[in-house]
């Protein structure tokens, strides 16, 4: 579990991220993709779990700290993405897109998760001071 000086948490996001139109273009540049995926959250102090995309979307499961939002992280990895699809295959992506510099599409999913249970937090707020078992965090 990561840590700082003064705390430990164990926060997760699972991001979808989907080409823009819906366009089948990541099985062309699926390893591409992942690779600056892969740049952008050593760059800036997140980490990629598990990655996995599909024809046109694709799912990242990221552990990150506190300090970034997950705004930041979709907004990172979006931007740094397009910007090296681009720069990389500008001619073969200008025939895909009509405006100059898309990829993804303005839209996102992301979901937190954590190790333990909506549920279970709920139980063991509502048994505070009862002598209740407390699950492990």
């Amino acid at each position: 579990m990561p840590k700082t000086t003064h705390s430990t948490f164990c926060i997760y996001y699972h991001i979808i991220l989907t080409v823009k139109y819906r366009k089948k273009l990541l099985n062309k540049y699926d390893a591409f993709v992942k690779s600056k995926i892969l740049e952008v959250s050593e760059k800036n102090n997140f980490l990629i779990e598990k990655m996995e995309s599909d024809n046109d979307h694709i799912h990242i499961l990221v552990s990150a700290t506190p300090r970034i939002s997950p705004y930041q992280i979709v907004f990172l990895i979006k931007q740094y993405t397009s910007y090296e699809l681009w720069k990389n295959y500008e001619m073969e992506l200008g025939r895909q897109f009509w405006k100059s510099h898309m990829f993804w599409t303005r839209s996102y999913f992301i979901n937190t998760i954590g190790s333990v249970s909506k549920e279970a937090i709920e139980r063991y707020i509502a048994n505070q001071g009862r002598n209740a078992i407390h699950p492990r965090f």
